[in-house]
């Protein structure tokens, strides 16, 4: 006996959930495809940095304020080479003075440099803490600090990006 197999009662509520499941997934479809469209139409344009509160990055292009800013660099620099020029000069002739025969003068000088005074003055004299302060106007990091600049305060480069501390007239410098 041949036994004909018929459809069972439960095959017609599946085909009806699948055509609701087809038919809800047009409209999410649908409302997508009408969700972008209304952003393009509106020219949306989505800033994810910014949204995610992250500046935007620096120009890489050295404007007229960056060259003033470097040139402002180069001389607290220079005027740092000079205070610490003239501070070797008197640690070396109070050595030599020593040397000759004038202790006492060189005790006195040596006692006034150790106290306060004398310690604050050469403190602010030298204002090595002003030529860390510097910011970098490419990159926005400190001047004289990082891989490219080993000798610190004395470096000619930014530590960071490497910029020249002195720029060419008229040059370009870009990343």
């Amino acid at each position: 006996m041949t036994q004909m197999t018929t459809p069972s009662n439960n095959a017609a509520p599946r085909i009806s959930l699948l055509r609701d499941r087809d038919a809800s997934l047009l409209r999410v479809l649908a409302l997508l495809k009408r969700v972008i469209l209304n952003k393009l139409e509106r020219n949306l344009d989505l800033d994810l940095l910014e949204d995610a509160g992250i500046p935007p990055p620096r120009s890489p292009i050295i404007t007229d304020d960056d060259r003033t800013a470097l040139a402002s660099m180069a001389l607290a620099q220079r005027q740092f080479y000079y205070v610490s020029t003239f501070f070797a000069g008197m640690v070396a002739g109070a050595v030599v003075a020593y040397f000759i025969g004038y202790n006492d003068l060189v005790l006195t000088i040596v006692k006034w440099t150790l106290s306060g005074t004398g310690l604050a003055l050469i403190v602010s004299a030298l204002n090595i803490t002003k030529l860390y302060s510097f910011k970098c106007p490419r990159c926005g990091e400190v001047y004289f600090v990082g891989a490219d600049a080993p000798w610190g305060v004395f470096s000619k480069q930014c530590g960071t990006c490497g910029l020249p501390l002195n720029l060419p007239a008229g040059v370009d410098l870009t990343l």
